[in-house]
């Protein structure tokens, strides 16, 4: 199982899948949402070149960061101007854009590589957010479904795998961190 470096008993690897197909479609829009982040020159897909609303006024599209769905996040440019913003773009579709228009600010100012540092860096937090949400849900179905296991080692293990999905970084097993540790004692 990834994320785990032992076996897990039949009954434990019932647990496990159950668990994780809990959180999988989420966990795969989480990941395409870290995928779409490595990506610092921003998606080349889009045919907005303007947003323009009574709420913020008029911008003009330099990149677009993020595609969530139900809504683009761009990197904008005033005309004529020094300011920038990261600026969400809804989806006319939905209802939150009847009642709170198409388009709202995230932030704002006169550096454009900062707001896009910025914007990742949350973007990141609130991936880190959402696994550790996964974690808790697959915990909650292990705990409901599983209560006569110890579920602990196969929730590390999808608490792992999630972590992984997020960050995108491998994991070192339990073996080779004793290895180093061992190597570096005195």
């Amino acid at each position: 199982m990834p994320g785990y470096e032992g076996r897990f008993r039949p009954d434990e690897i019932e647990s496990y899948r159950a668990e994780f197909e809990s959180i999988a479609h989420e966990l795969e829009s989480a990941t395409k949402l870290r995928e779409q982040l490595k990506d610092a020159s921003g998606l080349s897909d889009f045919s907005d070149k303007e947003i323009h609303t009574p709420q913020i006024g008029r911008w003009e599209v330099r990149v677009k960061l993020l595609d969530l769905g139900q809504s683009d996040i761009f990197l904008c440019q005033q005309p004529d101007s020094c300011e920038f913003a990261v600026i969400e773009r809804f989806r006319t579709e939905f209802s939150y854009t009847k009642s709170n228009g198409i388009a709202e600010i995230l932030l704002q100012g006169e550096d454009p590589v900062q707001l896009n540092r910025e914007f990742t860096a949350n973007a990141r937090q609130t991936l880190e957010f959402m696994a550790s949400n996964l974690v808790a849900k697959a915990q909650k179905v292990a705990w409901e479904q599983f209560p006569d296991d110890r579920p602990g080692h196969v929730v590390a293990a999808i608490s792992e795998r999630c972590r992984q999905a997020v960050t995108n970084e491998e994991t070192i097993s339990q073996h080779q961190r004793k290895g180093v540790s061992r190597g570096t004692s005195i």
